[in-house]
């Protein structure tokens, strides 16, 4: 099963790299790429992990927050908190300085949203091999909602950072999920 994580890890990297070279044809049909990606990875959330931390609920429940939520709701609210911590991501505003020698402030924005990424990256790599369910079609369902969701990240990477992301900053995602493998 490693050589087949290994494959899904350079599978999903490589839906930065396709990405690059399908940005004419994505920019033209953006939204309906959005729409389907995200309903893709919404429908992975909702299919395949949220039954998988359901199984922890026993652990959950021997937690000491079991005097403040109930197992159930407390499994539901770090499947909630993962979702606002990548909407707060996205929601990330970047702004062009009038003055391009002052640029701190939208470096520092691209590089805290790229340290975001990195680490979400790192994560689904890492998860390529610490799944709950190990079998064939969950990895396979795992790389298609994810990597289709990457493809869709690299083109508003692109839109939203322009000059900053395009040289480099795809490669730079797309070798962490390599990493997030290795390290798993």
């Amino acid at each position: 099963m490693p050589a087949l994580t290994f494959v899904a890890a350079l599978l999903l990297s490589s839906a930065f790299l396709l990405a690059r070279y399908c940005r004419r044809f994505t920019a033209r049909i953006k939204h309906r790429w959005q729409s389907l990606s995200a309903g893709v990875a919404v429908a992975y959330v909702f299919v395949n992990v949220i039954p998988e931390l359901e199984e922890h609920r026993p652990t959950v429940a021997g937690t000491a927050m079991v005097i403040v939520l109930s197992a159930e709701k407390r499994i539901y609210l770090w499947a909630l908190a993962g979702c606002v911590a990548f909407a707060g991501l996205r929601r990330l505003r970047y702004h062009k300085p009038a003055d391009p020698r002052r640029s701190d402030r939208a470096d520092l924005v691209y590089w805290g949203v790229m340290a975001g990424y990195a680490l979400y990256t790192l994560l689904l790599g890492y998860l390529l091999i610490h799944r709950e369910d190990d079998t064939l079609l969950s990895l396979e369902l795992f790389v298609f909602a994810m990597g289709l969701h990457l493809f869709m990240l690299d083109h508003e990477l692109v839109e939203k950072f322009e000059n900053r992301y395009a040289p480099r900053g795809g490669y730079l995602l797309a070798s962490c999920v390599v990493v997030g493998w290795i390290l798993g």
